[in-house]
Order: structure tokens, then sequence, then C-alpha cells
């Protein structure tokens, strides 16, 4: 209600609050709207180049927002909070120089393998 989202960086960071603080049904319209900013055009100016801080800022909201990921020196956590429409999400990163394949399922069973 505070805010009509006319920066392409706006959605991202809603969309990332929302999903840590647990909000996920509006974390997630939040998050694929976000995605249009490019995917649908929906600034009208996608031809002249990408919004990369929105893209950068829809990675943070993924991984930060819906995944709960957080690196603490060596420990890694995962908080999940997966919308009701993502039934598992898999993936692999690079953390800290190693590689690691993480599977989140949205009953909250995490797997976490280092490669």
């Amino acid at each position: 209600k505070r805010t009509v989202h006319g920066s392409s960086l706006s959605l991202p960071v809603y969309a990332g609050l929302a999903a840590y603080l647990g909000d996920t049904s509006l974390a997630y319209k939040l998050f694929m709207v976000g995605l249009d900013a490019d995917l649908g055009d929906l600034y009208g100016n996608t031809e002249d180049g990408l919004h990369m801080g929105s893209i950068g800022g829809l990675w943070l909201a993924f991984i930060k927002g819906f995944l709960g990921l957080e690196v603490d020196g060596g420990d890694i956590s995962i908080n999940p909070r997966l919308p009701k429409q993502w039934k598992q999400v898999a993936l692999n990163i690079k953390i800290q120089g190693k590689k690691y394949r993480i599977i989140v399922r949205h009953d909250k069973k995490v797997v976490l393998e280092k490669q």
C-alpha cells in the first residue's frame, strides 16, 4: 500500500522481505511480477537493456527469502519458505569456493550435498 513499485528494484526487495517474514503468498506474487520487468517488458523499456539490478534482487529474494540460505563463516544454514506453487527447488551453487547441490522440498526437507 506504500508503493506503486515504479522502480524495477522495488518488487525484488519487497518479495524477498515478504518471503523472509513468512508471507510466501505475497512474496510469490511480487516475485512473479518482478520477473516480468524483462520477461514481460513490464516497464516498456526492455529493448534498452535488461534490468540487471532487478535480476540481482530477484536472485537475492530467491536465495535469502525463499530458500533462507545463510552463510556464517564456514557454516551453511537453510531455512526454506517455499511458496505453495513450488513443490521442490534444486540448484548447484558455489559457496566460498566449494560446490554444493541443494535440494529443498515443499515439506521443508533439505538436502545439502558437497560436490
